[in-house]
């Protein structure tokens, strides 16, 4: 009988602990591991006290691949404090595969539990999030300096206890419309499509007021694939994309914000190099510009995971010294973050994870699971998202969370 209470309640401890990252959205930032660290503990209780299961190495291996090339590129690496920071902000790619795939916290039979309760608990901390967001550009007089959103953008990152980063609210927040998708499948209970509908206003309007455009485009991009493998009916599926691809062109046009961040983009079909301070897209041009030459002199192994900053800023100084001293500006861009940093074979890695993923949410038609792939594959192109803490921890753990709940059944 105490056996079999201890194995009920740790099962709700790692419930717990599932909700407590699902509350991601709205952990103050300097507890934003807690969850983590929270899962890793009680899979190891529970590995350590049941019946083992057989582990997917296989799977193991495939999600935590880039992080021990990241290892591997310390033979070449001369700065190895560098490389320690950022190995320890990457730890979580070998961390949350070892805990799904060879810990095996979950019952079986409760895969659909755990993942349905994590997408909504998620959603509600991602809207409660949007709302502390709004009203915290409230009492800061933010909305003032509308449309221009760079106020509204650093307001958002010094927001008390639970400021990030705007791409990385973005991201928060995109993922959260994200895991409303599957209420708007609830057959013909409208009342509940239409609470879903009102409760999303709320992220769409922090969204809009960050215009966070590599994001944006990601979400919708992420959004579109849903539709078009959720929704059988043809005419409906067309319909639904139309409308989505016609409300972003219009918010361009009549909102200012997305149309003032949206019309820097004229810049990156200019081959001149132009750099404006004011101007994040013609930044960015300058970044790529070195990134690319930068990748071009040692693309097959990188300059190791901690030389790779000391290399851009070479470049940078030759293009604009003013501009770029004053900040150390990573690629913007996730696989030429992983090519500068270990060459083809990171890249071959971040490749690996991606594809063998989607190939897992196509097989067995998780549409969210293949959304959240699709939104992170594309936001990669625009943003180094594993090179921050926020992103490394919601990248892998989603990845390996959603993974094991098919796999279990085959193991």
């Amino acid at each position: 009988m105490k056996s079999s209470n201890f194995k009920k309640y740790l099962d709700y401890a790692v419930f717990g602990a599932i909700i407590l990252m699902a509350a991601f959205p709205v952990i103050p930032n300097a507890l934003k591991n807690v969850g983590f660290l929270a899962l890793l503990a009680l899979s190891l209780v529970k590995y350590f006290t049941s019946k083992k299961e057989k582990v997917n190495t296989k799977r193991f291996f495939i999600n935590a691949s880039l992080y021990f090339v990241y290892l591997f590129s310390l033979i070449y690496t001369d700065s190895f404090e560098v490389a320690g920071k950022k190995l320890d902000t990457a730890v979580a790619m070998v961390v949350f595969p070892l805990i799904f795939f060879v810990l095996k916290p979950f019952d079986e039979r409760k895969r659909e539990y755990y993942s349905k309760k994590f997408t909504q608990s998620f959603y509600f901390f991602s809207i409660l999030y949007a709302i502390l967001a709004l009203i915290n550009f409230y009492l800061q007089d933010a909305f003032r300096f509308y449309p221009d959103p760079w106020l509204l953008r650093n307001t958002m990152e010094e927001m008390s206890l639970i400021g990030l980063h705007p791409i990385y609210a973005s991201l928060i927040i995109s993922l959260g419309v994200l895991f409303s998708f599957p209420f708007f499948s609830q057959g013909k209970n409208h009342t509940i499509k239409l609470l879903a509908t009102l409760l999303n206003i709320p992220l769409i309007s922090v969204l809009i007021l960050l215009a966070s455009k590599g994001v944006i485009i990601a979400l919708i991009i992420a959004t579109i694939a849903y539709l078009f493998l959720n929704i059988r009916k043809k005419k409906v599926k067309v319909i639904s994309i139309i409308l989505i691809v016609a409300g972003f062109a219009l918010s361009l046009i009549y909102l200012p914000s997305l149309n003032h961040r949206f019309k820097e983009l004229k810049e990156v079909s200019s081959l001149e190099i132009k750099l404006d301070k004011y101007n994040s897209t013609s930044i960015r041009k300058g970044v790529y510009y070195c990134s690319v030459i930068r990748v071009s002199e040692n693309w097959f192994f990188g300059y190791g995971i901690g030389d790779v900053q000391p290399a851009l800023n070479d470049c940078y100084e030759t293009i604009d010294d003013d501009i770029f001293n004053k900040f150390d500006y990573n690629s913007h861009n996730q696989y030429l973050g992983v090519l500068l940093s270990t060459g083809v074979l990171g890249l071959l890695a971040l490749l690996l994870i991606l594809t063998s993923n989607f190939y897992l949410a196509i097989t067995n038609k998780d549409w969210v699971f293949l959304a959240v792939l699709a939104f992170f594959s594309i936001a990669f192109l625009t943003e180094n998202i594993l090179e921050r803490q926020a992103g490394v921890i919601l990248f892998s753990f989603l990845l390996s969370f959603f993974g094991q709940k098919h796999l279990m059944r085959k193991t």
